[in-house]
């Protein structure tokens, strides 16, 4: 079974979304806001957590990055040969999806950034284009968390550049592809309850009740207080005597001063 690119895909829904961190690049104008959805599902795949970055800047198009280590499991996998590297970190791979009309000349050039969404398969494409689709919808719910009111003065600047895109998404690749994602903290999988542990209580007041409590359990009062590679002979030579002569005995014993 195919799906036509028609076709829009059905929605998907994540339990939460949080800022994981936001920058202003005065210099460059350049807004950088991170985002985490945890229990993302979609017919694409379901994944822990998925991370993607909305870059905004002036004169210049809008991005979305999602990295090699943002999605648990991975988004794409293998990533596609011609996205960003680190040249110091090679593993550390970076995607990034331009917001341009679907006939604008920059998807004809096969080894610029086009690259990175022409290469992925027809179910990747549609995970993004998700992930473009809900963009806004997502940076609303963000600013309702109390973690954004650290970065709320970044994340309404590049809500606002957002809104005021002059191409609807209906113009981009995205906008036949992609679906809303809701959020909804019900979606988050049930956890199972984790039983409490009644360690049984030793009530222990003098050295001879320690003594019977470890020979209740084949244990010395050498064995306890002295390293485990003693010799034999020195442990045996140790369990001799009264619970406080073995005690006294034990602690002057060279084989507990190197414990």
């Amino acid at each position: 079974f195919s799906f036509s690119s028609e076709i829009r895909w059905a929605t998907g829904r994540a339990s939460a979304v949080h800022v994981q961190w936001a920058s202003d690049h005065s210099k460059k104008d350049q807004q950088t806001v991170t985002l985490t959805l945890d229990d993302l599902s979609t017919p694409v795949g379901d994944y822990h957590t998925l991370q993607l970055s909305l870059v905004t800047r002036t004169d210049e198009p809008a991005l979305l990055r999602v990295e090699s280590f943002g999605c648990w499991p991975a988004c794409f996998e293998p990533m596609p040969e011609c996205v960003w590297s680190d040249e110091h970190f090679p593993a550390s791979r970076r995607a990034e999806f331009v917001w341009r009309t679907h006939d604008h000349a920059i998807w004809q050039d096969a080894h610029g950034v086009s690259c990175h969404y022409n290469s992925l398969t027809q179910q990747q494409q549609r995970l993004v284009s998700s992930l473009w689709v809900s963009a806004p919808e997502l940076l609303t719910r963000v600013m309702t968390t109390n973690r954004a009111k650290r970065f709320e003065p970044v994340l309404k600047k590049l809500q606002s550049r957002l809104a005021q895109r002059a191409v609807a998404v209906a113009q981009t690749p995205y906008g036949k592809m992609g679906a809303q994602i809701h959020i909804d903290k019900s979606y988050s999988p049930p956890r199972s309850a984790r039983n409490a542990l009644n360690a049984e209580v030793l009530a222990i007041h003098t050295l001879e009740q320690l003594v019977d409590q470890l020979n209740s359990i084949e244990l010395s009062l050498a064995q306890l207080l002295v390293p485990m590679q003693a010799l034999p002979n020195a442990i045996a030579a140790l369990q001799e005597g009264s619970a406080d002569q073995q005690l006294q005995t034990t602690i002057q014993h060279p084989l507990f001063q190197v414990k």
